[in-house]
């Protein structure tokens, strides 16, 4: 009762021929994700620090440094567990330190971001307490929502009441109204059934008039509640309607159907068939389209009914995909999923690393943006991240036979001239980085001095004038 997806092949206006002289040099699909993380940070960024009382750090809790923060500062947090928060209208890099474990303990909210406004989550681990909560809520935003390596958990049920609404479990992402919501390698799932086990399993995903795009993530959808007259149905792995998703190497699975049982009736003096749970789906798309590369759906199995008969009837299976109100399913088995990693945070002068994942031969373009958002040109097998103009960084070389690229990044010390003064400090605001360099017309002036005072030689076999 399950179904497993293969990964998706080439579309006809993009064969995948290639001969010995030329090289495959089709853009690896998620590769502007890392690039973007190279990048994006603007010079004048501050960074504050979230964690413990101690050195270094600036406030106690992530809500403190966002109402603090300025348009696209950096907010860097260490281990520690932390209240929820919302971003409004604010552009933010929100993200765990190096060998953190940042745990947030209620919803998230992210909401009215304005066109080419940016926020980045990246490395935290969220779930609020019961019952009824979502882990993070995006809401009505133009700009885009970048999440990456996070952890989110809808909360468990609580003690709402028989078949009550109020004690369900949470759903892990909820996403209205929104233009833009990038997921890299999260895992996202419901929250468990509570106090009473007729209720519900959470869904992983939510999507209600979005475009959400994701890579290598998973979307688990809970399992149903057991009760002996009303078991709750499982969560599905995503839940659509008018939302359009392009998911790139994840997995999306439903959640088992909770069991029942042969219950006494004392009025009748009979026993009657309890109502197992149904399962619930993979994806679950009510219009709008989803488009699947890779990875796979798999639908929950419905709950059975334990009785000495046999007679009772079980719960319904989910379905893997479920396309509803004139749903488009794009699919095009064959292709190999892409995938791209670079060391985050990376610290000035410190050693990264980036490394790109596809198949053995193809050749690897480097591109990059200051503004992320979502393009998707037909001649690539999945969307790019770096909408036009962007910047072409040259080739970076063909992905080896164990199907890697490695490009190391070596650490190097930070270039600080001498004799520049420090420059004045803002008032309740520590220095920009950027403070510390020459400004860009001191730059430029130096550069064309140099530039003034060089000579050009022809090289002696040159044929040019």
């Amino acid at each position: 009762m399950s179904s497993t997806r293969t990964p998706m092949a080439a579309s006809p206006s993009n064969p995948r021929a290639r001969t010995r002289s030329r090289p495959s040099l089709r853009l690896l699909p998620a590769l502007a994700l890392g690039l973007l993380a190279l990048a994006a940070p603007r010079a004048a960024a501050e960074v504050w620090v979230v964690g413990p009382p101690g050195p270094g750090v600036d406030f106690a809790q992530i809500g403190q440094a966002v109402s603090a923060a300025a348009e696209g500062d950096v907010i860097l947090v260490r281990s520690g567990t932390y209240a929820g928060f919302t971003v409004n209208a604010k552009s933010l890099t929100i993200i765990e330190d190096t060998d953190a474990e940042a745990y947030v303990e209620h919803t998230v909210l992210v909401r009215a971001l304005s066109a080419g406004q940016v926020v980045v989550l990246r490395g935290l681990t969220i779930q609020p307490p019961p019952p009824n909560q979502v882990a993070l809520h995006v809401q009505a935003c133009d700009g885009t929502v970048w999440l990456e390596s996070c952890d989110l958990a809808g909360s468990p049920g609580g003690s709402g009441g028989h078949l009550g609404t109020t004690g369900q479990p949470g759903d892990g992402l909820l996403v209205t109204d929104s233009d833009d919501v990038v997921l890299v390698r999260c895992s996202v799932s419901g929250g468990i059934q509570g106090n009473y086990p007729d209720h519900s399993g959470g869904a992983a995903l939510i999507a209600e008039g979005s475009r959400l795009t994701a890579f290598q993530g998973t979307f688990v959808g809970e399992d149903g509640g057991y009760h002996d007259s009303y078991a709750g149905d499982g969560g599905s792995g995503a839940v659509l309607s008018a939302s359009e998703l392009f998911a790139v190497d994840c997995g999306f699975t439903g959640g088992d159907g909770g069991s029942s049982e042969e219950d006494y009736d004392f009025f009748c003096d009979c026993y009657f068939c309890g109502s197992a749970g149904s399962g619930g789906d993979g994806v679950r798309a009510d219009g709008g389209s989803v488009w699947l590369l890779g990875g796979s759906t798999v639908p929950g199995f419905g709950g059975i009914v334990f009785d000495e008969g046999g007679g009772c009837a079980p719960g319904a299976n989910g379905q893997a995909l479920r396309l509803l109100g004139g749903a488009q399913l794009h699919e095009f088995p064959g292709a190999t999923p892409r995938s791209l990693r670079v060391t985050s945070p990376l610290r000035e002068g410190g050693a990264g690393q980036l490394v790109v994942l596809g198949a053995p031969g193809e050749a690897v373009l480097l591109v990059a943006t200051f503004a992320p958002g979502y393009f998707l040109e037909p001649a690539y097998e999945a969307p790019l991240l770096t909408p036009p103009p962007f910047l072409f960084l040259g080739y970076a070389g063909n992905v080896a036979p164990n199907g890697a690229l490695l490009l190391p990044r070596p650490a190097r010390r930070p270039r600080r001239p001498a004799a520049l003064p420090a420059g004045p400090r803002q008032p309740g605001r520590r220095r920009a980085a950027h403070q510390r360099h020459p400004p860009a017309a001191a730059r430029r002036r130096a550069l064309s001095g140099r530039a003034a005072r060089a000579t050009w030689r022809r090289h002696p076999d040159s044929n040019r004038g």
